[in-house]
């Protein structure tokens, strides 16, 4: 199976550590089940006053 990751933080209260424990969450997730990985989509929050 071929599958993408979707990865973000859309509030303040999170940090990019978070979008990089939900890459490696996944990837694990993929390796045991087998599923390679196309693409990897990471969406930051950006607080603009």
């Amino acid at each position: 199976m071929i599958d993408v990751i979707y990865a973000r933080y859309s509030s303040e209260n999170q940090r990019e550590e978070s979008i990089e424990r939900q890459l490696r969450e996944c990837k694990a997730f993929g390796e045991k089940d087998d599923i390679q990985i196309a693409v990897i989509f990471a969406e930051l929050y950006l607080m603009m006053n």
